[in-house]
């Protein structure tokens, strides 16, 4: 198979999406192929040698959907700025298509993104979703009975036209956790059956193929990432530990005086920006530097209690650790998300309430005794990344290899 020139676009939206791309992007490197990377997500999302080797683009092809907190969304805000979007399109349209030719792109990849898609069935060449969700179906749940309102007519027209632009996709590289994606498959429910909930599950679009799980590898055992936390060796051999972290978005103000379970510490990632999370009320609550490695943190810890986001549920799963979430009012990705937690690994939803009011002993308690896993014969492999960049190889060089021939 020749080298293929790939155009790589990320959503810089939370950071699930960028760490997942940084794992494809690293097998398609390791094909031998050439890789851009469009993005506004942190350089740091992306592993190191993704950094050195592909070429980075920072720029902005996506409505930005507003999170005063982790667990909400402003609809508002973000449907302003999907409007604001759409009022620069044509022009976005016109660079990206002038791009794509400048760099000779032999397709373009979307993780997930909806106006590239466009540009490249402009100038002739695939486009594949590398995804769990669309953000038309996002935007749709929105305006759920449940929440804040109706969508007026022209916010209407907005997610129409986003779901128009993923229609010009040729391929979905479906991820596990994955809701209805309206373009390819809008009869379905909102959670579709998926191999990862219900084994032997089939699409109904033949444009959606299911992959495995993208996950970040393990790169260090418990006992280095203790150590470097600075939690004292007496209390890593009698204590239990508990991971807060919320994808470094912004959390309510916490004071920290809220009890744990005996025996349990509690370990938490911050934003860099955010000084009200120092843990100065309680010794048993210790501060993960920003730099330190997610996966890893995961693996070392007994709980962790978070948000439902792609990266963090695939993470858990693979290291076989319980989940605690607060559910994030009028995002529906967690359906799909929910369903996959159930199914691979294990779950306990925690009320915004009891985790602003500190209330966490009982579903620490609840979710500390189970398994973390399903069993073996239901387990979806970890192999996501390796097979969608395969996919995309065997996809894109059969379109060239049939454009040459005709």
């Amino acid at each position: 198979v020749s080298s293929l020139v790939v155009a790589f676009y990320c959503s810089g939206h939370g950071w699930g999406h960028a760490t997942r791309s940084s794992q494809v992007v690293g097998q398609l490197l390791a094909l031998g192929h050439q890789v851009y990377v469009t993005t506004t997500a942190a350089e740091q999302a992306f592993d190191q040698s993704v950094r050195e080797q592909a070429k980075f683009r920072n720029k902005s092809i996506e409505g930005k959907i507003v999170q005063p907190l982790a667990y909400s969304v402003d609809v508002d805000m973000s449907m302003h700025n999907l409007e604001a979007f759409h009022q620069s399109r044509g022009a976005l349209l016109a660079e990206e298509q002038d791009w794509l030719r400048q760099i000779n792109a032999d397709c373009v990849v979307c993780d997930a993104l909806h106006l590239p898609c466009v540009a490249a069935k402009a100038i002739g060449i695939p486009a594949i979703l590398s995804t769990n969700f669309t953000f038309d179906q996002i935007y749709l749940g929105f305006f759920l009975p449940s929440h804040v309102r109706p969508p007026t007519s022209s916010e209407t027209a907005l997610i129409t036209r986003v779901t128009e632009d993923y229609s010009c996709a040729d391929l979905v590289l479906r991820c596990p956790g994955a809701i209805r994606m309206p373009a390819f498959e809008p009869d379905a429910p909102l959670a579709p059956p998926s191999p990862s909930t219900i084994p032997g599950a089939v699409p109904q679009s033949d444009k959606i193929v299911d992959v495995p799980f993208i996950t970040r590898p393990f790169m260090r055992s418990r006992e280095q990432v203790l150590e470097e936390i600075g939690i004292p060796k007496d209390m890593v051999a009698s204590h239990r530990f508990l991971l807060l972290t919320f994808g470094f978005q912004n959390l309510a103000s916490l004071d920290w005086s809220c009890e744990l379970p005996p025996g349990w510490c509690c370990i938490y990632t911050k934003p860099p920006s955010i000084s009200h999370l120092q843990a100065t009320s309680s010794s048993f609550f210790y501060p993960a530097s920003t730099e330190m490695y997610i996966p890893d943190l995961v693996r070392a810890c007994d709980v962790v209690l978070g948000k439902l986001g792609y990266g963090t549920c695939s993470e858990c799963i693979a290291a076989c650790k319980p989940m605690i979430y607060v559910p994030r009012d009028g995002f529906v990705e967690e359906e799909g998300l929910k369903a996959m937690m159930v199914a691979q690994g294990s779950c306990v939803a925690m009320t915004r309430e009891d985790f602003e009011g500190r209330h966490w002993t009982p579903s620490i308690l609840e979710a500390s005794s189970l398994r973390g896993r399903c069993g073996e014969d239901r387990r979806v492999p970890l192999t996501g990344a390796e097979v969608v960049a395969s996919k995309i190889t065997q996809y894109v060089s059969q379109k060239k290899a049939s454009i040459h021939s005709g």
